[in-house]
């Protein structure tokens, strides 16, 4: 079993030309051709507003995959251009379900964007978010056995705290997470979109 981060996840990209940042990416590898699973969570401040119906989001990987899942949610800020801070991080693998698999703590006492992402291989499993946290998406592939399909969990939660955890349920099978803690604040002007401060 190899458990890392990785560049698996290599681009992302638009119809409308927006430009977009890859935060953070973990990797639960089986060392099987095309099975584990490597998750990412990418950000993009849009200048372009895109369309439902014709426009579209196009993700690279730098490997053939039996799988792929993904999904998108907007945030809305009061900035012209938004700086967006990755204030605390942390991430895991794993073929097991233990409470609070990720934490992060050490911040400010000033109000966080909290967000965790989670992909596992199965056919079909639905996620219930941590109590405190609100599911944005959920997502599974299907046909086939459970080593052949990907399913993908989001949630987050806007809250001042020095530290939090984030544990929904069914964490089992082979598992990787992003746990992730963002401040926002204005663009200095002039500066090209996005700006993201690792």
């Amino acid at each position: 079993m190899y458990r890392s981060t990785s560049n698996e996840h290599t681009a992302m990209s638009d119809s409308q030309s927006n430009t977009y940042v890859k935060l953070a990416e973990q990797r639960n590898g089986e060392g099987m051709a095309n099975q584990g699973v490597t998750t990412s969570l990418w950000y993009a401040d849009i200048t372009t507003e895109l369309v439902a119906t014709t426009d579209s989001i196009t993700f690279t990987i730098s490997d053939a995959r039996l799988a792929k899942q993904g999904f998108c949610f907007e945030y809305t800020t009061g900035f012209t251009g938004t700086v967006v801070t990755k204030v605390g991080k942390d991430a895991a693998s794993t073929d097991a379900d233990p409470a609070n698999l990720t934490g992060i703590s050490g911040l400010a006492d000033v109000e966080h964007l909290w967000v965790r992402v989670d992909g596992k291989e199965d056919n079909g499993q639905s996620w219930t978010a941590d109590s405190a946290y609100t599911q944005r998406g959920v997502g599974c592939t299907s046909g086939g056995g459970a080593d052949g399909n990907i399913c993908a969990f989001y949630d987050d939660l806007v809250l001042t705290a020095t530290s939090d955890a984030n544990d929904p349920s069914d964490e089992s099978d082979t598992f990787a997470e992003i746990f992730i803690a963002l401040d926002e604040s204005e663009a200095p002007a002039g500066r090209r979109r996005p700006m993201v401060i690792n």
